[in-house]
Order: structure tokens, then sequence, then C-alpha cells
């Protein structure tokens, strides 16, 4: 019997394509939200492009709505999406807050994080990944799988 390897990538590839177009992503932050945005200037993509983080690959992160989202596609469910999540969204904040002095009396405003991840239907909670720590957020910081 020959046996057929499939590329596990391959539906990856394919929702990062699809979504790295504005147009597209907004398409999908509105279903996905029930919204009905149609201004994608307002949309920053902030995909850590051609950059390997800890070995692991940013699908699509972008700024709206002064909210950092991260989606990510999965073809089998990892129960350390969470943490990776969490190392995503630093290495993007780093990026977007280069310029900024850290050090100073300043507040540096950062974008709530809003981490989803597309698989069958599974779901894990982030506030989960801290023992007896709550993240303060105008959400719960869920990680929503869907396929």
């Amino acid at each position: 019997m020959n046996q057929t390897n499939v590329q596990r990538n391959f539906k990856d590839t394919v929702f990062r394509m699809l979504f790295r177009e504005k147009e597209n992503l907004l398409g999908l932050y509105n279903a996905l939200n029930r919204t009905s945005y149609t201004d994608v200037g307002n949309l920053e993509i902030t995909t850590l492009e051609n950059a390997v983080y800890m070995n692991y690959k940013n699908d699509i992160s972008f700024v709206f709505d002064f909210e950092l989202l991260l989606y990510e596609h999965q073809s089998t469910y990892n129960p350390n999406m969470p943490l990776r999540d969490l190392f995503y969204v630093s290495r993007v904040l780093q990026r977007r807050i280069k310029d900024e002095n850290l050090y100073s009396g300043k507040f540096v405003r950062i974008p709530a994080p809003s981490l989803w991840c597309f698989i069958t239907e599974q779901i894990s909670n982030l506030n989960s990944r801290y023992s007896g720590c709550r993240m303060p957020s105008r959400r719960n910081r869920t990680i929503r799988h869907w396929n």
C-alpha cells in the first residue's frame, strides 16, 4: 500500500496568503466580531514576516481599534499555543514601541491583545497558564480555536 505524505503547512500557507490582504483580513475580523467595518486604513498589519521567533512563525497579526489581534492557524491542537502567542505578542510589541523610553515617567500605551487560533472546536483559556495571576484587561484572554 502506497502512503502519501501530506505537507502539514499547506493549509497554514494558504491561510496566510489569503489574509495578508487588508480587505480580506478586515472581512475575517468583521465575521469573527459581528461588526461591519469598511475602512482598511485603520488596520495596521504587524505580522512578523520572514521572521522566526523562538522557532515559531507568526501567522497573522494586526492592530485594529487599538487591539492587537493575533490569528494563528494550526492543523493539529497544540496545548502550548497560549504561551507561543504570548511570545509573538511580546515580539510585536517590542517592535511597535522600540523608540519609546520605558524608564521615563511617561505611560506607554499598548493595544490589548486578542488571540485567536483556528482549529477544530477546541478552546484554551490563556488565563489558566498563569499560576494565581489575573490578566487585567477589557477582555478575558481566551484563545478561540475554530476550523
